[in-house]
């Protein structure tokens, strides 16, 4: 058995590899183990797809990751750092820049649309949107 009963009502088997997502340690060693998973990137986006989900929080648990894959595979520390510098590039494809942090580029004529739909939505122009005559003028925006 991979996992052992935590005594929550959830999860109830195993630790969790990551808060707030239902993937377990266990899910790890199990691809290593029968899936014949060999890198950190393939458990994280082939077996559990939580790169996909929340490229974020999966940044946050790579070297956790990683050292789960190193027990199981005999890793050396030179692999696993390997493993862990790979998935991060591989994570900053998915829209995360340097350490982690999530952002998004836009293009000139985007920001442009976006500033141009701010100042319609910024009623008293203070640079804030208002709960209620913001939310109602974007409701009707679309």
């Amino acid at each position: 058995m991979h996992a052992k009963p935590t005594g929550k009502r959830w999860p109830i088997l195993g630790n969790q590899i990551v808060g707030g997502y239902p993937y377990i340690e266990a899910e790890v060693k199990y691809a290593v183990d029968t899936e014949l998973a060999q890198t950190v990137v393939d458990v994280m986006a082939r077996r559990t797809r939580l790169s996909f989900l929340n490229a974020l929080e999966c940044y946050d648990c790579v070297e956790n990751v990683a050292a789960i894959m190193k027990k199981r595979l005999g890793w050396s520390d030179r692999r696993t750092a390997e493993e862990i510098a790979e998935a991060r590039v591989f994570l900053r494809s998915m829209g995360l820049m340097d350490e982690g942090q999530s952002g998004t580029r836009f293009n000139r004529m985007q920001l442009v649309a976006f500033r141009k739909t701010f100042d319609e939505l910024d009623v008293n122009r203070d640079g804030r949107l208002m709960a209620g005559g913001g939310l109602m003028t974007l409701g009707k925006k679309g």
